[in-house]
């Protein structure tokens, strides 16, 4: 969102940006992290939205299920506003947790890249 900002500001006619977060209803600090995401895109200048996964969640295929949901609401999201572009991000914390969860799963460097 930061590199996005920035691009934006450096352009003479920069494009309108708006920051989507999925709370996908799985972890009870979700709804801070949506906040705070909210609050870092209003110093920055840029609408934000939080959308919420509303449907009923599976017993077995929670991150497939939730990947599916979060990219269905982020095309609804484009298509609500007439965007043309969709980018996608994760925290650091998000990259931390990949790299130790294939670490554990036995992955080498290609996997890891």
């Amino acid at each position: 969102m930061w590199l996005a900002a920035r691009w934006r500001r450096g352009q003479k006619h920069g494009p309108r940006l708006i920051a989507v977060t999925i709370d996908h209803g799985l972890r009870p600090e979700a709804a801070r992290e949506a906040r705070d995401v909210k609050r870092l895109a209003r110093m920055l200048e840029i609408e934000h939205r939080t959308l919420r996964w509303t449907a009923t969640k599976p017993k077995t295929g929670v991150p497939a299920a939730a990947r599916k949901a979060r990219y269905a609401l982020l095309a609804k999201a484009a298509r609500a506003s007439g965007a043309t572009h969709v980018a996608t991000a994760h925290t650091r914390d998000d990259q931390a947790e990949t790299l130790l969860m294939r670490l554990l799963r036995g992955s080498g460097i290609a996997g890891l890249a």
